[in-house]
C-alpha cells in the first residue's frame, strides 16, 4: 500500500509524464488569527475554485491535503511542458480576489521518477520545492 504503481513496467510503458504539485497558502494561520476564520474558509473555498479551473484547463486532479494545503496530479506527454500548468496556477493566484483580502500561495512541484514510487516520497519532494518557494517570498 502507498506505492504508485505495482511495478516499474506498469509506469514505463505510459506515454506520459506524472506531475504533483503541492500549493500551500501563504501565512493561513495568520489570516485565520487577525481577520477571522470565516475570511480564512473564504480564501480555502477561492483556492479551491482557482484549483478547479486549472483542473479544467490542463486536464489535472486535484484534492485537499491537510488544512491549506492542496494537492494536483497531472499527466503531460513525454514532450509536453508542465510550466504552463505552474505559470496558470501562479496567474490565477496573483490577481485580485474581489471581497477577499490579498493572499499568496507557496507551489512546489516534482515530477514522478522510478525513484519516488512510493506515495509519501513523490509527495515529500514536491513539499521540499515548496519551501524552496515559501522561503524565497521571506
Amino acid at each position: 500500500m502507498g506505492y504508485l504503481f505495482n511495478n516499474e513496467n506498469e509506469r514505463k510503458s505510459s506515454k506520459k509524464d506524472l506531475y504533483l504539485f503541492l500549493l500551500d497558502i501563504d501565512q493561513f494561520k495568520k489570516i485565520n488569527d487577525e481577520l477571522g476564520h470565516v475570511v480564512g474558509d473564504q480564501i480555502i473555498l477561492k483556492t479551491a475554485d482557482i484549483l478547479k479551473q486549472i483542473a479544467h484547463l490542463h486536464n489535472c486532479f486535484i484534492s485537499r491535503y491537510g488544512g491549506d494545503e492542496f494537492i494536483i496530479v497531472c499527466e503531460r506527454d513525454k514532450n509536453e511542458e508542465i510550466m504552463p500548468v505552474f505559470n496558470d496556477l501562479q496567474r490565477l493566484f496573483q490577481q485580485s480576489h474581489e471581497g477577499l483580502p490579498d493572499f499568496s500561495v507557496s507551489i512546489g512541484y516534482a515530477k514522478y521518477d522510478e525513484s519516488l514510487n512510493y506515495i509519501p516520497k513523490f509527495i515529500e519532494k514536491a513539499d521540499h520545492y515548496m519551501y524552496l518557494n515559501k522561503n524565497v517570498k521571506k
